[in-house]
């Protein structure tokens, strides 16, 4: 599936002026939120830091946790290990283990100790299966892939990257507080760790292949060098390889 940025960039700046000139104020913070989220795609973690850092106390709980979700994803781009204290937010403002509640859970994973992410991974994964929510299965089965592998795990490991990997075949997206450059980042490196050479270059091309042609030919040109050098993942991509 193709990321359309360029359109993406050009609806937002299209409807986010009328919409807070109507004073449809949540709106307008609900806009911004997912503005984060394309600029941190785009390598732009400084405008997505100006959004998500706005006062939201007045916003509802669910939109609240949205954005609260969206700064552990730029904590996590920006390698801030300050990111973790985010996470206890999560259970206030995103409870439990269904809709949004599951997206946090999995979102935040890799902040977590990876033995939680062991124990708990399966079990989201096959509520997200069951919720017909492919994305975030995606998610669980990633997070569980690199919990795993990092625990030394790596049978579980390198079964929940070929299911990951099955389901990006299949053109699933992950959830959109997960780039998609990202799953195959670290199903890359999960099955290079498990000595599987061939299925880690398959998964690297794979990755390289999908920002060359669904995700660059999309990117406003005033944004490239961001996207390809200051997105972590495209860099983890594109160094090795060019996905020929």
């Amino acid at each position: 599936e193709d990321a359309r940025y360029a359109e993406a960039v050009a609806l937002f700046e299209e409807v986010l002026g009328p919409i807070e000139a109507s004073g449809a104020h949540t709106w307008v913070v609900v806009g911004q939120t997912w503005l984060a989220t394309l600029w941190m795609r785009l390598g732009q973690h400084a405008r997505a830091a100006q959004l998500l850092a706005r006062d939201d106390g007045d916003m509802p709980t669910s939109v609240r946790g949205a954005r609260v979700i969206q700064r552990v994803q730029l904590a996590r781009a920006l390698g801030q290990p300050g990111g973790r204290a985010l996470t206890a937010q999560l259970d206030t403002l995103a409870p439990g283990e269904s809709g949004q509640g599951l997206i946090a859970r999995i979102a935040a994973a890799p902040l977590g100790a990876a033995a939680d992410t062991l124990r708990n991974a399966p079990r989201w994964a096959e509520m997200a299966r069951c919720a017909e929510r492919y994305g975030a299965q995606i998610q669980a089965l990633v997070a569980l892939a690199s919990a795993a592998s990092t625990l030394g795990d790596h049978l579980r490991a390198v079964d929940a990257a070929r299911q990951a990997k099955a389901l990006l075949d299949d053109a699933i997206s992950p959830e959109p507080v997960m780039y998609c450059g990202e799953a195959w980042v670290v199903l890359a490196r999960v099955l290079r760790t498990a000595d599987l050479q061939e299925e880690a270059d398959a998964a690297h091309r794979a990755g390289v292949q999908w920002v060359q042609r669904h995700a660059m030919p999309h990117v406003p040109p005033q944004f490239a060098n961001s996207f390809l050098h200051r997105n972590p993942h495209n860099q983890a991509l594109l160094a090795s390889g060019t996905g020929a």
